[in-house]
């Protein structure tokens, strides 16, 4: 599972102050509730069982006879929870490790009328939002991904035939990925990581939002069937410049409306 930031979610996924704040707030309150485990298994029974304040043994509180939750609500083995076994040291005894759908979870803390419980599935319903979000967010994204590769190796490959084999330093696609950023949004990736509260060593575009980080895809591959056509980096600038203007330009205006004031110090 992801672990969200407070800026991945308000700049790239546009959560509500609110949102983001109980999502941040239940990550820290509840670190290990979800976890990677695959096949929609995600939620940690015994985690959960100690969140929602329960005294029971989280086996007996799911899984005892007649009265188990998952028992209660007719959950199924292999459809709504899985279990497995893991040895303990020093116990003949394995231990059950027990794992839950997010809509079992939500359904269970729903249904446990606490405090802990109302938070807890008011925290698995934004976190669905979450993921959902995220998961159409990561389709756009990986693509623009592997454009800035290519274009990257390409400018490379193009550098090196036009400078006698010699290879070029990083510049070369920090100046490229900025003049993209300069025309489609009016400033640099530096200026831009200041303003949406971006740490030093995180991604800016790890942090924008879907329509963003789309149209960089478009752009990086303009550039790039640019550079394979020989034009050189005044000339390509122009024509990225004017395809942000014709296709690109509310996007431009709704971020500098929403920071000129901070942009504009420098």
């Amino acid at each position: 599972m992801k672990k969200f930031t407070n800026a991945f979610l308000t700049n790239s996924l546009k959560f509500t102050k609110e949102e983001t704040k109980l999502i941040m707030d239940a990550q820290r309150k509840f670190p290990s509730v979800l976890i990677d485990e695959g096949e929609g298994f995600i939620v940690d029974g015994e985690t959960l069982c100690k969140e929602m304040k329960i005294k029971d043994n989280f086996n007996t509180w799911l899984l005892g006879n007649g009265r188990g939750k998952l028992v209660k609500y007719r959950c199924l083995e292999g459809e709504n929870y899985k279990i497995a076994k893991m040895q303990i040291p020093n116990s003949d005894k394995p231990k059950n490790i027990i794992t839950l759908t997010l809509n079992c979870a939500k359904k269970i803390a729903m249904r446990q009328n606490n405090d802990a419980g109302d938070l807890v599935c008011d925290y698995f319903i934004l976190m669905e939002k979450a993921i959902k979000k995220g998961i159409d967010w990561g389709n756009i994204r990986e693509p623009q991904k592997k454009s800035y590769k290519v274009m990257c190796s390409t400018l490379e490959k193009q550098y090196i035939k036009t400078h006698n084999g010699k290879k070029p330093d990083k510049f070369l696609y920090t100046n490229n990925a900025d003049m993209l950023n300069i025309a489609l949004f009016g400033y640099k990736s530096k200026k831009m990581k200041e303003v949406l509260e971006v740490e030093y060593e995180d991604s800016l575009r790890d942090n924008l939002k879907l329509e963003s980080n789309k149209a960089l895809d478009e752009l990086q591959t303009l550039n790039t069937n640019l550079v394979i056509s020989d034009l050189d980096y005044d000339n390509r600038k122009i024509i990225v410049e004017n395809t942000c203007k014709v296709k690109f330009e509310e996007l431009k205006m709704n971020i500098s409306k929403e920071f000129a004031k901070d942009l504009l110090d420098d």
